[in-house]
């Protein structure tokens, strides 16, 4: 394989190796020759070298074909060289929605640390679920990762992504000359559009044109001015020819202007914060860049980002404190004082995330119901270190899961439960002495690790089992007398995630509405009210979808077929 550089630029197309994939065969029309994956194919084929450039689309892109062209081209790498590797299409929490079957990012990312003899690796992931790519990153400890890496996702975790191709066409915008509206970061002093300066961009327009919180992974040496691409104004070609690129003179081909003014006139009022938020109010905060000093005493560096963020304070100045939180780790948490009146806040309408549970999670969420079970989603907050006493009579740690975490799939395979007789609120949970290994456990017989046992540990096993019994006794009579059908205990299952289903008739004394999509276009489109009686389950429960707490109404929506 060779050594690996320490080297970071991304500058050089002589030493570039791009592996581009396009999986929107069912998108046809909607821009992607001209700011899709199709556009920046051409685009990237203007500046690398034909051997060194391979673009798999629809058809071509099964999962199969994507690896052996994979490792064909990585085999070639050497030590000087850098790899830029680009998805566009659907995602899966797990993979790539490539042709026929998934493409696993385990198996992406092992295959990169297997063969890639380079520097640094810029993985560019512009789909549903785009983060979780990172966590495979971050989990990944490869005993010979030497690399540096960069990942720029276009959505969290199992996050929906807007239906535009905004990652894609600010790639293109900084390969065209620049752009207009790239601002230069903590770069000013520099002739070129940086990696902080992209980062920053992709950041706003993510935010701003769908309500997406793009996250960026840098692991590694990586200087964040960086050059995107080039070094200077003029490269030469795979034919000898000069061009322009990425790394164009931003003072001679786009304005600089600040950041911040940019984002304050392209915001939209209605998805702006009140000048006085209200405290326990969840809002999007963009932090400029820099190192931010977490809660737990530790020091990380942020590019310029849109960040979820709770009011945790105000002041009579008008500012107020907000804790904000690292989407890529929940337990990564910080605090900044800002003025709503000066800085720009989004609100949570607008930035309101769309949850890509997936139909397995529906799909369990029904069978669970049909047993008279619901997901508690208040009950215990995710990563809560537990002991849980277990059909087998005996106090197991664990902890408890995020719903978006959970193998959903395996579970349906695995019977989805019904070998326990069981009902009422339930919490995924992790087992820690068991690798890998985890079950939906009734929340009457979960305690917090250091609580009191709900039974003595040292109780002899007739008296646990006579314990256990009587408690799964006692949750089936419960729940015999407080439901009646399965609709009901999805709704107790909504209203545990802080919402509450409303008739909006009542509301709004009519049953014609208008109803719009924040991540769409935002027009407003008609609709009409339903009786959450007339609800198809299944759309039921995909109430998880929509993190936002409050009041929920059915509606039919003949723009989208849904309700």
């Amino acid at each position: 394989m060779g050594s690996r550089s320490d080297t970071t630029a991304l500058n050089d197309p002589a030493h570039t190796f791009c592996f581009l994939v396009g999986c929107k065969s069912d998108w046809e029309g909607k821009d992607r020759d001209e700011i899709g994956d199709r556009a920046l194919f051409k685009k990237l084929e203007t500046i690398i070298p034909d051997a060194q450039c391979t673009y798999l689309a629809d058809e071509q892109a099964t999962a199969g074909n994507c690896q052996r062209r994979l490792e064909e081209m990585l085999k070639r790498t050497t030590s000087a060289d850098a790899l830029v590797f680009y998805y566009g299409g659907h995602g899966h929490w797990r993979g790539f929605n490539t042709e026929g079957r998934r493409w696993k990012h385990v198996q992406v990312v092992d295959t990169i640390e297997r063969y890639f003899c380079g520097h640094t690796v810029l993985l560019l992931v512009d789909c549903c679920n785009a983060a979780n790519m990172i966590q495979i990153l971050k989990e990944t400890k490869h005993p010979a990762r030497r690399c540096n890496y960069i990942c720029l996702a276009s959505s969290p975790p199992f996050r929906e992504s807007g239906p535009t191709y905004s990652m894609t066409a600010c790639l293109l915008d900084a390969l065209e000359h620049g752009s207009p509206k790239i601002p230069r970061g903590v770069a000013a002093q520099t002739e070129y559009v940086t990696l902080s300066d992209l980062i920053a961009y992709m950041a706003d327009r993510h935010a701003l044109e769908k309500g997406d919180l793009l996250c960026s992974y840098v692991s590694g040496n990586v200087d964040p001015a960086t050059p995107f691409l080039t070094t200077t104004a003029t490269a030469t070609t795979k034919n000898g020819h000069s061009i322009t690129s990425g790394g164009v003179r931003a003072s001679s081909l786009f304005a600089a202007r600040p950041t911040t003014s940019m984002v304050q006139d392209d915001a939209p009022t209605f998805a702006r914060v009140p000048a006085v938020p209200e405290i326990g109010a969840r809002v999007y905060y963009r932090h400029p860049g820099g190192v931010i000093h977490t809660l737990q005493g530790e020091s990380m560096y942020c590019y310029p980002s849109w960040f979820e963020a709770r009011v945790v304070e105000n002041s009579n100045d008008g500012g107020c404190r907000i804790r904000g939180m690292d989407p890529l780790d929940k337990n990564n948490l910080w605090e900044v004082t800002v003025d709503p009146s000066k800085e720009l806040l989004l609100n949570d309408v607008f930035m309101g995330l769309f949850c890509d549970v997936g139909n397995d999670f529906i799909t369990a969420n029904v069978q669970l119901a049909k047993q008279f079970k619901y997901i508690d989603f208040g009950a215990f907050r995710a990563g809560t270190k537990v002991r849980a006493l277990w059909w087998d009579g005996i106090l197991h740690p664990g902890v408890v899961l995020d719903y978006m975490e959970v193998d959903w799939e395996g579970f349906l395979e695995n019977n989805a439960g019904r070998d326990f007789p069981a009902a009422g609120p339930h919490v995924p949970v992790r087992w820690v002495l068991e690798r890998n290994a985890w079950d939906m456990v009734p929340v009457s017989r979960i305690i917090v690790a250091e609580s009191e046992s709900p039974c003595d540990d040292n109780q002899d096993p007739a008296s646990i089992a006579r314990f256990i019994k009587e408690t799964s006794d006692s949750a089936l009579a419960r729940a015999a007398e407080e439901f009646t059908s399965e609709r009901q205990v999805l709704i107790k299952s909504i209203e545990s995630a802080g919402k509450t289903i409303v008739n909006a008739r009542t509301v709004f004394g009519t049953s014609k509405l208008k109803y719009f999509w924040p991540t769409d276009d935002r027009d407003w489109n008609d609709g009409h009210a339903v009786c959450i009686e007339d609800v198809d389950l299944f759309e039921m429960a995909r109430h998880a979808n929509y993190d936002v707490s409050g009041e929920y109404c059915a509606m039919h929506c003949p723009k989208f077929w849904c309700q």
